[in-house]
């Protein structure tokens, strides 16, 4: 055992020479420099009781599960409705044409238009509402006036589903319906969600009115998680990325020479003493009282904020710190400077790399 800490750490001080150098030899400097693969594997990289590495856990209120919508169903435009007034063809809606949708389409305004009742406004209404108000309208010229209305197309509310399912499209609501239902409908199961590739469901993301929802998908899917099987809306999106075609990042920001996004090599891993040379480095910076923070998104609810000491790190004094896909790292400028202080001159490079970034790190940093 004292051989192998001694090997490990021996290994590490090399790379911290490295990247001392990085800044004259450039990134493709690391790829001479080797570790043992089964080295990393066997280093603990739970450092919670080190002074020098410390993890915060982070979150952000998830989305919940609500009251149950009405089951009656609202209309809207671009639906259209099947009319029948005392069974009279011409008082009704158009009647049956082979290939096309029977009934009155709602225009863009949220009227129909019938014969004798002239325009009638139907948007926002539900069918017994409507079935009511033309009633009253037809009782002008009928005394025993009945009207029937049902919706023939459902074309007002829909929800979008992209990216890794089998059916990936667009879905329109006859009802109100669950997010692990929309999932079904897209066909994320066998063949679909799990098809070969696999999804990316630690990145899967629901999106409503051009905003992340902080709703678990993987949790739900996986984990079986019924509080994250939260109620759809209209113009929902549900965006699931494919694991294996979608390149993987981290982002180095603060005191580098190139803040960005660093890109790990396919099927390999990236320490932090990497991503930093891929950023050309830091410079001359003084070490003491500084701590390189990696945010790191567990689910799309929680993270944590683990802290490096610099001195420590460049010393040698610690073993590799393994990166995971979508870790922000964030080397200060100052030292002891505050993460408030810090997120206020991160933010707008986030902002810029926005879509890169996981769905827990865009809601926590950017949703203010």
């Amino acid at each position: 055992m004292k051989i192998f800490k001694v090997y490990s750490y021996a290994a590490v001080r090399l790379i911290c020479l490295c990247f001392l150098f990085a800044g004259f030899t450039g990134c493709a400097f690391f790829s001479k420099v080797e570790i043992q693969q089964e080295d990393i594997e066997r280093i603990p990289l739970d450092f919670s009781a080190s002074e020098e590495i410390k993890h915060e856990l982070i979150s952000v209120p998830a989305e919940i599960l609500g009251p149950k919508p009405s089951m009656e169903y609202v209309i809207g435009v671009n639906d259209a409705l099947y009319i029948n007034v005392n069974g009279q063809k011409d008082m009704g809606s158009p009647g049956v044409v082979p290939g096309k949708v029977s009934g009155s389409r709602v225009d863009g305004k949220g009227y129909i238009y019938l014969p004798l009742a002239g325009k009638v406004r139907v948007e926002g209404q539900t069918v017994s509402q409507v079935t009511q108000e033309l009633t009253g309208i037809f009782r002008r010229y009928f005394s025993n006036a009945w009207v029937v209305v049902e919706v023939s197309d459902y074309k007002s509310q829909p929800i979008y589903l992209l990216g890794h399912f089998e059916g990936a499209g667009v879905y329109y609501m006859e009802q109100p319906i669950h997010l692990a239902q929309a999932l079904a409908f897209g066909k994320v199961r066998v063949g679909g969600l799990f098809r070969e590739g696999g999804p990316d469901l630690l990145n899967a993301r629901l999106i409503r009115e051009e905003k992340l929802i902080p709703v678990d998908i993987y949790d739900l899917v996986l984990n079986g998680d019924v509080s994250k099987n939260i109620w759809l809306r209209s113009g929902d999106i549900i965006f699931v990325p494919d694991k294996d075609t979608r390149t993987q990042y981290v982002f180095v920001l603060g005191e580098v020479k190139t803040s960005g996004a660093v890109t790990i090599p396919y099927q390999q891993k990236m320490s932090l003493l990497q991503a930093l040379a891929s950023a050309g480095g830091m410079g001359d910076i003084d070490y003491k009282d500084r701590s390189i923070q990696i945010i790191r998104s567990l689910s799309t609810t929680r993270g944590e904020i683990i802290s490096v000491n610099m001195a420590s790190l460049f010393a040698g004094d610690l073993p590799p710190i393994m990166l995971k896909e979508g870790d922000v790292i964030y080397v200060p400028r100052t030292p002891g400077e505050s993460w408030n202080q810090a997120l206020k001159l991160i933010r707008p490079t986030l902002q810029t790399i926005g879509e890169l970034l996981t769905p827990f790190v865009q809601i926590k940093l950017l949703s203010r």
